[in-house]
């Protein structure tokens, strides 16, 4: 049985108009459906994003704290060219060349507040500070004397 019985002309236009309101209803309802069923997953996928990124984020790599690493670290080069002047082999560690060579073997203020430092024969060297936390890294060697930078971003 029909909603509204068709009794006549008059009847018709106002059955088509509901038609018409019903197809508008129904078109509404179906982009509200698809804006939730890909709108909350989309925002969910963003905000693992933003996530991801806040938590490799390291507050301590800033441009200054780089440069200032570097600076700390090109004073450590020069001892460590010093050393191998003075010995014909670079030193197995750092903190071998204190008080000789440097006063003393001063941190590098980005990143984790190490040196990584290898020797791997008496005729090489590198030195690397680094964030474990953003995986930004930044290099110098006996082989290649300027920095290199190294940035892995998650995404």
């Amino acid at each position: 049985m029909d909603i509204l019985p068709y009794k006549g002309p008059g009847d018709e236009r106002q059955r088509r108009r509901l038609a018409r309101l019903n197809r508008r209803c129904i078109q509404r309802w179906v982009r509200s459906v698809l804006a939730i069923v890909i709108g909350i997953p989309l925002l969910g996928i963003l905000g693992i994003f933003a996530i991801a990124s806040f938590l490799s984020w390291d507050p301590s790599w800033t441009n200054s704290s780089v440069e200032s690493s570097m600076a700390t670290g090109d004073k450590l080069v020069a001892a460590l060219e010093q050393y191998h002047r003075l010995h014909g082999r670079y030193p197995p560690q750092l903190q071998e060349m204190v008080p000789e060579e440097i006063p003393s073997v001063d941190k590098p203020t980005a990143g984790d507040g190490t040196w990584e430092y290898g020797s791997p024969d008496v005729s090489a060297f590198d030195l690397i500070f680094a964030s474990s936390r953003s995986m930004d890294s930044c290099e110098i060697s006996s082989n290649n004397p300027h920095w290199l930078k190294f940035s892995v971003k998650p995404f």
